[in-house]
Order: structure tokens, then sequence, then C-alpha cells
């Protein structure tokens, strides 16, 4: 049975961590030697290839041996970077979740902040300093490190949408049929037959809009 993992949740916070089935949705990493990483970046922070979201640029930023800078000794640490070049407005809200793959398990502990983050010039890097204890995720029993050297990690970047409309109405239309009648139907000679309806928005006599609804109608006869 999985258990949940230490990392960086503090009581009555808005952080929350947990093991989830699903993977990340926006990027996934997947690193072949963890150690031939470390030796490479001997600063111990990884960026990741440049990935989109919600028309914005990110990179998912890897501390190896955790963010010193921000409390992050002992820890994994994980962060968001903003490419301000591909800023369209002055501050972009995002909500992040960060995974790092469990193969023994085969879960994905996740932690996440219920509070989006304002991304901007000035502020354009966000995440956590202390998502998973070092000697947890080094540890080969507890299954972050998997098949020899390898481990995944991944981010959800949720960039809330700015398309919305208002629809009211303050009452029901006050005649909303129509009636079309054809005369001497048994002797009606052509074979289609159409008519097309205009009429006013009206909601309780009161002109709403200036345009017309249009309706067709359009009938075929053949014979049996």
């Amino acid at each position: 049975m999985w258990k949940e993992e230490k990392s960086c949740v503090v009581a009555n916070s808005t952080i929350t961590s947990k093991f989830e089935d699903r993977p990340p949705s926006t990027y996934s990493m997947k690193i072949r030697s963890f150690s031939q990483l470390n030796t490479l970046f001997p600063d111990d922070r990884y960026k990741s290839r440049s990935f989109s979201s919600g028309k914005y640029n990110w990179r998912l930023v890897l501390y190896t041996k955790g963010n010193k800078a921000d409390k992050g000794s002992g820890f994994i640490s994980m962060y968001v970077e903003l490419d301000t070049s591909s800023l369209t407005a002055s501050t972009v809200l995002a909500y992040l979740t960060f995974f790092i793959y469990n193969k023994k398990e085969n879960k994905y502990f996740t932690i996440q902040d219920a509070e989006g983050k304002q991304f901007n010039a000035i502020r354009p890097v966000w995440g956590f300093s202390q998502v998973l204890p070092l000697d947890t995720f080094n540890d080969p029993e507890k299954g972050y490190v998997f098949e020899g050297d390898q481990c995944e990690f991944g981010v959800d970047v949720l960039v809330p949408l700015a398309n919305w409309e208002v629809v009211s109405f303050d009452q029901q239309p006050s005649n909303p049929k129509f009636s079309w009648t054809l005369n001497k139907f048994s002797k009606l000679k052509e074979t289609t037959y159409q008519e097309v309806f205009n009429r006013k928005k009206e909601l309780g006599g009161k002109v709403v809009s200036q345009g017309f609804n249009r309706l067709q109608i359009l009938i075929s006869l053949s014979k049996s």
C-alpha cells in the first residue's frame, strides 16, 4: 500500500500533496540517467526545453539536489519559469501541479497550490523548494529511481481562459410560434415550396434588438 510522502506541505495551507493515477497533461520529462544529469549540470539545476500552455511559453526547472537559495537543501526542488518574451499581458495567472513518477506504485506523487500564481517580467518563476526529500527520492526501494538510473518529472500549467459571455432574459418571448397555411393542397402542381418568416426580436412588446430572426421552411412533395 502506498502512503503520503513527506513534502513541504504545511497544515491549514493551500498546498496539498497526494498520489494520482493520471500523468501530467502539460509537460513530462523522462531522465535516462539521473546521475549523469548531476554530472553534466554541476550547479544541480536543469531547465527543460520550452513548452506552451495558455498561449505562453514555459520551462520546467529542476534542482536535483535542492535549491539552497530557497531553503530547499535536502529536497528535490521544482519550479516553472515563464518565457517573458511570450508575454502578451502584464501578468499571467497560472495554477501549478508538479509530478514525480513512482514506478513501484505506478502512480505520480503530486504537489500543488490551490492558489494561482501571478507570473510577470519581475517574477517569472514560481514553484516549490521542498517537493520530496532526497533520501526518499534516491532510495531504490521507494520507486522514484527505477530501471537502473531513470526517473520522470512533470508539470501541469493551467492558464484560465478569458472567453466568457453573459446571457440574460427578462421574460419569455410574447409569441414565439409561426403558422403557414397551404391552400388547396391537393391541387398543388410544384414539387417544392418554401416560406421565409421574418420577425423582430421582441420581449413583452419591447424591441431589444434591431436584427431579425429568419426561419425558412422547405417542403418537398413526391408521389407515393
